[in-house]
């Protein structure tokens, strides 16, 4: 049986990075070689900025994913969806949110985006967000080929 978890993520439990990102924990390791795949299935965003649409970027890199412009994957588009007094609500566009194949990384960090532009830690008001992540059945990799994957933090031999 495949298992799933799901993770609530907002902006008062995430560090500010110095890069204007967001350092995500996504919990604790469920060890289960070589991957992992992670989806965002919902976020709501309050800023200070108006825009048609803002991204929200990560700095890992899928096995399953290639931007041309080295900022990472998309996670999500995100339209303007009201105004609230001098703010800016953004929600995802309702479109399916890719999936992403990661191996065991259980940190990284995310930022907010208009084209190549990402914004600043004062724009971004509020976010939350929610992730699932679904790790490969039990004993779905034969024993053989998961002695062959390398580990999280193990160099292999040049």
């Amino acid at each position: 049986m495949t298992t799933q978890q799901y993770v609530f993520i907002n902006r008062s439990t995430n560090i500010e990075s110095a890069n204007n990102s967001y350092s995500i924990n996504l919990g604790e390791e469920i060890n289960r070689i070589p991957n992992k795949v992670i989806e965002l299935t919902s976020i709501v965003l309050e800023s200070t900025l108006e825009n048609p649409y803002l991204l929200i970027r990560g700095d890992v890199q899928p096995t399953n994913s290639f931007t041309n412009d080295g900022f990472g994957p998309c996670l999500s588009i995100m339209r303007n969806n009201s105004k609230n007094g001098a703010h800016w609500n953004y929600t995802e566009c309702g479109f399916e949110q890719p999936r992403f194949v990661l191996s065991n990384t259980t940190n990284f960090n995310v930022g907010f985006y208009v084209g190549g532009v990402q914004l600043q830690h004062a724009e971004i008001l509020n976010f939350s967000i929610i992730f699932k992540i679904t790790y490969p059945e039990e004993g779905a990799i034969s024993k053989n080929y998961a002695n062959e994957i390398q580990k999280p933090g193990i160099r292999p031999y040049l």
